[in-house]
């Protein structure tokens, strides 16, 4: 199994809640034979919205584009995971997620410079230079 964990959990209660799974399961099927073994732990990354790097990149895309952003959760695997051992981390970038990771993936021109407009502005005004 690969089990994603949410922030509000930790890797060692969902294992526990696996292990528990399966030996209330073992009750009822008394032939039930498993491993579980964990392979890996990767605990969930989030960064809180009064973070001023969160704060600073939203008044950039504000500025960039003229709209307020959303603030989204992402359900998939980034490297912000390492990232937030050392600092405070957003993911923020062109393109959807239905286009990732797709035969002829791509990202629009005009998305792309907006990007670029936003990261810059974020980081100018994350620096003080701004």
């Amino acid at each position: 199994m690969d089990i994603r964990v949410i922030p509000e959990e930790t890797t060692e209660s969902v294992e526990k809640r696996v292990r528990e799974f399966l030996e209330e399961l073992k009750k009822e099927v008394p032939e039930l034979n498993y491993e579980l073994r964990v392979v890996d732990r990767i605990e969930p990354a989030l960064t809180l919205e009064t973070e001023e790097i969160v704060k600073v990149c939203r008044e950039a895309i504000a500025g960039v584009t003229g709209r307020e952003p959303s603030i989204e959760g992402l359900t998939g695997f980034t490297d912000m995971r390492w990232f937030k051992e050392l600092m405070p981390t957003i993911i923020y970038g062109p393109g959807s997620m239905e286009q990732a990771h797709v035969a002829n993936e791509y990202v629009e021109i005009n998305k792309l410079v907006i990007s670029a407009k936003v990261y810059s502005l974020t980081i100018m005004k994350f620096l003080g230079y701004m």
